[in-house]
């Protein structure tokens, strides 16, 4: 994705940081449940397995955080209004699904669709705040 044209290289380069480590995350969350789900069903592994997405998200939090320290104000401003429409979002979501399970609706909670849908809208949010200050 293209960086508005007022993003230093140290900004483009925490931004890719945090990037890859949401993209470790999110294959490290799949994999786990995969794994709980399916392979370790019955074994003491699977609390492993279902720790290590926390772990990775800690790291990528750490990476977000030093990419909002560092960042200029612009990008400060667009990361500010993705973050408050994903977290709206998650605000909304989040209690229907688990209201929607607790009813009998078929969400598990390795399926809820509250965490996707927080950070589709963010990363909306980026994008539309990027091209808008183009």
């Amino acid at each position: 994705m293209k960086e508005y044209s007022g993003a230093t290289p140290r900004d483009q380069q925490n931004r890719k940081r945090y990037t890859w480590l949401l993209a470790l995350w999110a294959l490290v969350y799949l994999a786990s449940t995969y794994l709980i789900t399916f392979e370790l069903p019955d074994s003491s592994w699977r609390w492993i397995a279902a720790g290590a997405p926390s772990l990775f998200a800690i790291f990528a939090a750490a990476a977000y955080w030093r990419f909002l320290q560092n960042a200029d104000e612009l990008a400060r401003a667009i990361e500010l209004k993705a973050l408050a429409l994903a977290v709206a979002v998650g605000f909304v979501v989040w209690p229907a699904s688990t209201l929607l399970a607790a009813s009998g609706a078929p969400i598990s909670g390795a399926m809820n669709p509250t965490v996707l849908l927080m950070v589709a809208c963010y990363s909306y949010g980026v994008i539309k705040g990027r091209s808008d200050y183009r």
